[in-house]
């Protein structure tokens, strides 16, 4: 039994890795998305605004949030895994 909460919590740490990489990927992106929607809002940045196609850039920045979401529901998942097994290690 300890070797099979053992080899779920190793697990769970590689797949939290990848997630918190693929978050900050997604959530770079989405700030990147998000200031240039914001600033065709506001008319600034005109010449920036310009080189983008803005319903192109909402459609991704939009379909991204569902991925980034997704990507942080597993690093919450992994992570109580991760917090929880020293502790149910060190009560036993």
């Amino acid at each position: 039994m300890k070797n099979n909460l053992r080899f779920v919590y190793l697990w769970s740490r590689k797949i939290h890795r990848l997630a918190m990489w693929f978050t900050m990927v997604l959530g770079a992106f989405m700030g990147g998305t998000g200031i240039l929607l914001e600033s065709s809002l506001e008319g600034e940045r005109e010449w920036l605004v310009s080189i983008f196609d803005l319903n192109l850039t909402r459609q991704l920045h939009g379909s991204t949030g569902k991925w980034l979401s997704l990507s942080l529901f597993i690093m919450i998942a992994t992570g109580l895994i991760m917090w929880v097994y020293p502790l149910w290690v060190r009560k036993k």
